[in-house]
């Protein structure tokens, strides 16, 4: 699979939530990311990314392992993503320390996450955008982040 993100710079960030929220439930996620390269730091001058994630959501955590390939597209940074489910975080971070890599950086994320599936010409608040990127759904995440 390869992610592509279409990103922008909100102005009134409240008031997109408020809309947000008369349109779609909202899922409060905490992420937790690990990234990892190897000690001579050759993923990142590749462009490739190697990440643990575990998302504690109301009822409960997953763990996923995902590696990005570097970038097809420098315009959209869109990356060749591939990623699966990993039981026990605590299993996966010691199997890649065990192999030779070393934690690069740390952080969590807060997220507001809404998902919606839209009927033709009703996926406002970003039907130009869901029309042309996202065949008629839209996702939004709102998130503050913070560096272990």
């Amino acid at each position: 699979m390869i992610e592509a993100e279409l990103k922008t710079h909100v102005h009134a960030p409240e008031s997109v939530t408020r809309q947000l929220d008369g349109r779609a439930t909202a899922r409060v996620e905490v992420y937790r990311d690990t990234y990892y390269d190897r000690p001579d730091g050759s993923l990142g001058k590749a462009g490739q990314e190697l990440r643990v994630r575990a998302v504690q959501g109301a009822n409960s955590t997953r763990v996923l392992l995902t590696f990005k390939d570097a970038a097809v597209d420098q315009d959209s940074e869109s990356k060749p993503e591939h990623q699966t489910i990993v039981e026990d975080a605590s299993a996966a971070h010691a199997i890649l320390r065990g192999l030779g890599y070393i934690e690069f950086i740390a952080f969590e994320k807060r997220c507001r996450n809404y998902e919606s599936r839209c009927a033709a010409g009703a996926c406002s608040p970003f039907s130009a955008a869901c029309r042309s990127w996202m065949g008629h759904s839209w996702r939004w995440r709102r998130s503050s982040t913070r560096t272990r």
